[in-house]
This record gives structure tokens, C-alpha cells and sequence, in this order.
């Protein structure tokens, strides 16, 4: 393996054992630099320090204060120069609620020591609305976004969206590369998709519909009433929630027999409950976008999904037909998804059309070419 100079730092408010989204996709990124050859170390609270899947991994004494950023900054000095910082810029994971003005004069700091700093805005900021501690939060993460853009080297966004929300706060000339998640699932392994479809309840050639997600109150309740709406429109469907929340979930769905939840909990057991379905429906509140990791997940198993447009949605789904889009109505949700399992070859064609755009445009080797300049 080829011997490179230098670190890579993955600095984050989220790594495992803390369970996210956030924290999952560092993990990715830092086991995908490792393994590429480079001396990587990942900083986070609550992280447990360990050497794991060739990562010195670092537990930080508290969430990016003045007293964590300066112990951070003398235990990056004993790494090997020159260090390239990866920060995942999520305002409620580097600061107290959701604020932290110093993180963007500490970045300032490493770079003026000579690191190059990489920020990947995975979230902008805290929307306005509600009360005035809600609009001071507004005002205050954008203060934030502000000063970590002028303290970073370069720009990422996890959706394109956010760097024209961002434009206006960014320095002048300042350029976003996307660099959109890729699945923190694997492929499942084979034959564990016939295995978990065996191992369902009710008849074994019946078409099953998934979902993959955690149930929040953005998503919960399109998706129940999108689901009673397909189960009504179809007597065969099945329908298989997966992911965290999945049971609570379809303890509201108990009046329908045909809706079961999975007690997958790792990341092949997941993987194989996703791929044993015949398509998953996904709705989102403002559209499928490439940093959806529960879509991700879809794809990389070559599942066709039914989801829908929104205002963060890239136009690389509908020119690649990599998904069905709707309009994000149960009864958009429903008739697609019906019409999808009734046709097998379009359904199959949807599914490849997913997978090679997964690995045409989204997967990790991207991610890391795009920060190294060099593929996995």
C-alpha cells in the first residue's frame, strides 16, 4: 500500500457507539480513508477511544467549548503534519443549543497552522419560526455558518440546496462541492434477502412493501395514511417497517394484520430486511435528496423505491429514473406503488436504474475521491 504523508481528522459532534445518522456517515468516511492508507483519527464526544477498523478513534472531554477545542488542538499537534481536518458541520452537534461562535475562529486557528480544513455542512442552520428563543437560535447558527465558512479551506454540501441557501453567507468566490451520503447499510450478503423474506409472516409469495426510517413527526404521519391507503387499494400487500421506531410505529397500524416491523439491528440484518422487499416507500417532507441515507440504503440493495419531489430534491433523480416520483399524497403514494408491483419489468428496471446511479454518483469512493483526489 502505497505510504502517504501526513493525517486525516474526522472531527464530529456524533461517532459510534453514539447512534446517527452523522455519526454512522464519519465512521464511513474514517474507515474509508484508513483503508485507502491514510493515518486517520476520528474526534468526537462520547466516542469511547479505541483503535477500531483501523481509525484512532478519541473521545473529546466535552461538545467543542473553548476548554475541548484548545485540548483538541495540542493532541492534533502530536499527529503526523500535514493534517487535513474533515469537520461535519451540524450546528446542534458542535455546540449547546445549537450554537457555537468560537468553532469558526478555532478553524480559522488550525488553518493559520498550517491544516487544511475541509467543512462539510451537512445542515445550514436553525430555521426561523416559533418563539424568540427559536428566532434567536436563527440568528445565532447563522452567525456560526458565517465564521466556520471563513475558517475552512473548503466547502461541502450534502445536498446543492444548501449552497444556495449558504451563498449569501459564504466569502466572496467561495465554490460548494456536493457530496452527497452514501448508504451507511451495506449490500446484504447472499441469501440473506430470501432468508429474512422466508422468515415474514403471511404468504410467502405475497408482494412486500418496506420502509426504512426512524418514524419522526415529520414523516409518521404521511406515511400512516399513505400505508392504510395502499393496504386498502391492494388485499396482497404486505408491509415491512425497518429502522429505529419501527415497532411503535406499527403498533398505530394494529387493525391491519398485514403490517409487520423487523427486529433487525445490525447493519446486514438491516440490509437483508431492505432487500427482501419488492420496493420500499419513502416520503420525506421536502423530497428525496442524496443526503438520505434511508433511500441510500435502498438503492445500494438494488430495491426500487416510490418517493416524491420536493424542495431539496436534485434534478439526478428524475433524469435518471432512479426512483418513482410523486407528488407526495397518499393517493400519488399509493397508486404508484401499486401500479410498480403489478409491472415486474418496469419495477426491475427502476431497481437498476437506482443501483447504477447509486454507484455512478453516490457512493463512499466518491466522497473520498473528492477529498483525496484519489479512488478506493
Amino acid at each position: 500500500m502505497k505510504e502517504r504523508r501526513g493525517s486525516w481528522h474526522v472531527i464530529t459532534g456524533e461517532y459510534p457507539p453514539t447512534r446517527g445518522g452523522v455519526a454512522d456517515y464519519s465512521a464511513l468516511v474514517a474507515e474509508g480513508l484508513s483503508e485507502l492508507g491514510w493515518n486517520t483519527h476520528a474526534w468526537a464526544p462520547g466516542a469511547s477511544s479505541a483503535l477500531r477498523n483501523g481509525v484512532c478513534v478519541h473521545e473529546l472531554p466535552g461538545r467543542f467549548d473553548r476548554a475541548t477545542r484548545s485540548a483538541l488542538s495540542s493532541a492534533l499537534e502530536a499527529t503526523p503534519a500535514p493534517r487535513h481536518l474533515y469537520v461535519q458541520y451540524v450546528p446542534q452537534a458542535l455546540g449547546e443549543n445549537a450554537v457555537n461562535l468560537g468553532m469558526g475562529h478555532w478553524l480559522a486557528s488550525r488553518r493559520d497552522r498550517g491544516d487544511v480544513v475541509h467543512l462539510m455542512l451537512h445542515e445550514p442552520w436553525v430555521p426561523y419560526g416559533g418563539g424568540i428563543k427559536r428566532r434567536a437560535a436563527a440568528v445565532a447558527t447563522r452567525m456560526m455558518a458565517w465564521s466556520c465558512m471563513r475558517g475552512a479551506d473548503h466547502l461541502h454540501v450534502s445536498t446543492p440546496r444548501w449552497g444556495r441557501l449558504l451563498r449569501s453567507l459564504a466569502p466572496p468566490g467561495a465554490r460548494f462541492g456536493w457530496l452527497p451520503i452514501p448508504s451507511t447499510i451495506p449490500e446484504a450478503a447472499p441469501g440473506a434477502a430470501a432468508l429474512a423474506r422466508v422468515a415474514l409472516k403471511g404468504d410467502a409469495g405475497a408482494p412486500v412493501v418496506g420502509h426504512f426510517g426512524t418514524y419522526g413527526s415529520l414523516v409518521a404521519p404521511l406515511l400512516e395514511r399513505s400505508l392504510r391507503e395502499l393496504l386498502a387499494r391492494d388485499a396482497t400487500v404486505r408491509v415491512l417497517l425497518i429502522g429505529s421506531g419501527a415497532g411503535a410505529f406499527a403498533s398505530r397500524l394494529t387493525d391491519e394484520s398485514r403490517v409487520q416491523s423487523s427486529d433487525a439491528t445490525t447493519a446486514q440484518d438491516v440490509a437483508a430486511a431492505i432487500a427482501a422487499c419488492d420496493l420500499v416507500l419513502q416520503p420525506y417532507a421536502d423530497g428525496v435528496s442524496a443526503r438520505r441515507t434511508t433511500v441510500m440504503a435502498a438503492l445500494a440493495n438494488s430495491v426500487a423505491v416510490v418517493s416524491n419531489s420536493g424542495e431539496t430534491t436534485e434534478p439526478e433523480w428524475a433524469a435518471h429514473g432512479a426512483v418513482i416520483l410523486t407528488d407526495g399524497t397518499p393517493g400519488a403514494f399509493a397508486t404508484a406503488s401499486v401500479a410498480l408491483l403489478r409491472e415486474s419489468v418496469r419495477r426491475s428496471a427502476v431497481s437498476m436504474a437506482g443501483r447504477q446511479l447509486y454507484g455512478e454518483r453516490f457512493a463512499l469512493r466518491h466522497t473520498i475521491a473528492a477529498l483525496t483526489g484519489e479512488q478506493g
